[in-house]
């Protein structure tokens, strides 16, 4: 589960935690606890799904165009 941490008394919010066995550390880069709020639950989302369905796989430039 991840959670919130605020840096300081007027500092910028990290993520923080584990899932899924990943420990998670990073900078929200808000100084606001809603916006920082949102980010972590997109990005716990974005960890979970990564978990069940594997990463997505993305074809760099030269594959797509030889596609």
């Amino acid at each position: 589960m991840l959670k919130i941490v605020r840096l300081g008394s007027k500092g910028i919010y990290q993520i923080v935690g584990t899932v899924a066995g990943q420990r998670v550390r990073e900078s929200t880069g808000v100084d606001s606890e809603a916006h920082a709020e949102a980010t972590r639950i997109k990005r716990e989302n974005q960890l979970l799904e990564e978990t069940a369905c594997g990463k997505r796989y993305t074809p760099c430039f030269t594959e797509a165009v030889s596609l």
